[in-house]
């Protein structure tokens, strides 16, 4: 018999700061790029990101 996943207060304090700051500020922080980039020129490095995270 398998039990489901706990967590405790610090594991969901780390989930709260993943979805505020990552998602959240984020948001924020890619459209004040494209608007600065332009957003042809952002959507290629953003083509790009997967290999460049590989190397």
């Amino acid at each position: 018999m398998t039990h489901p996943p706990t967590a405790d207060a610090a594991a969901w304090s780390a989930f709260g700061y993943l979805i505020t700051v990552s998602m959240f500020l984020g948001f924020f922080a890619w459209y004040a790029g494209l608007a600065r980039g332009g957003i042809a020129q952002v959507g290629q490095i953003q083509l790009a990101q997967p290999v460049l995270t590989l190397l």
